[in-house]
């Protein structure tokens, strides 16, 4: 269904790791399975490629000011580093809904983002792109009170 016929069209802040070609990758993926859910993408590696000249400071601004920007964040929990912590602490402090990703859930992440991870709204987490495409078609639906990150 388009997103003309009822759904909202959702701007999503994919907050991961870009360490490898691998994770790069899998951003590319989770983008464009995003973008075919009918919703819009910040992905910083597309926003602000490696390899730009954009200083650490600049990269710190666009980022922060891109998930304040976004009406959702897409965390994906796999190996996330301490950018993914930090944009993330910055989504909760601003309260933006997050959808959390992780494929392996073997793989201990340390106390707060395990209990992130464990406590999260069940229909706002996902372990594998199939799971993922059911929480966006979910969001889509939700109206701009639902979004909103209650206390």
């Amino acid at each position: 269904m388009p997103a003309s016929e009822g759904r909202r069209r959702l701007r999503f802040f994919i907050n991961s790791s870009l360490s490898s070609l691998a994770e790069q990758r899998l951003n590319a993926e989770l983008a464009d399975v995003v973008e075919q859910a009918s919703h819009s993408v910040y992905l910083p590696q597309r926003e602000l490629p490696l390899g730009t000249r954009a200083s650490p400071a600049e990269i710190l601004e666009a980022n922060s000011a891109a998930v304040r920007a976004s009406d959702a964040v897409l965390v994906v929990l796999d190996k996330p580093g301490l950018g993914v912590a930090f944009e993330l602490g910055v989504a909760f402090a601003v309260k933006k809904r997050i959808v959390l990703f992780r494929t392996d859930t073997q793989d201990y992440l340390g106390k707060i983002l395990e209990g992130l991870w464990q406590s999260h709204e069940r229909d706002l987490r996902a372990t594998s792109v199939e799971e993922l495409r059911v929480v966006l078609s979910r969001l889509s639906s939700w109206s701009t009170r639902e979004l909103e990150v209650v206390e």
